[in-house]
């Protein structure tokens, strides 16, 4: 998975994925490891240092054409087929992931 944040520049896609961060709620995602059996309290492992990151996912976060590279390093990184997407504002990332990026990445992993 992958949560992809663009902006028109990189400064403000990183200010947006700020904002957002802003937002976590600590004791729902304390609450949500717990319900998949895992304790937080006191103990540290990968799920537990990535449910502080607030989007608990690999970031790619910029311009369309930053995301688009940082997408195809993870792809290559980890020899990946495919990648599921989340996008804060689901329709505009969708939009502007079929016109700016997927194309790119077709070309790329042809």
């Amino acid at each position: 998975m992958c949560t992809v944040i663009y902006a028109e520049t990189d400064a403000y896609a990183e200010t947006l994925a700020q904002f957002y961060r802003q937002g976590l709620d600590v004791e729902a995602v304390k609450n949500m490891m717990h319900s998949f059996g895992v304790n937080t309290d006191g103990k540290s492992n990968a799920m537990v240092e990535g449910s502080q990151n607030a989007f608990m996912t690999h970031t790619a976060i910029g311009t369309p054409d930053t995301c688009y590279k940082q997408l195809t390093g993870l792809m290559r990184t980890c020899e990946l087929d495919g990648v599921m997407l989340i996008f804060p504002d689901y329709i505009t990332g969708l939009k502007i992931f079929g016109d700016r990026i997927l194309p790119k990445l077709r070309e790329e992993f042809a």
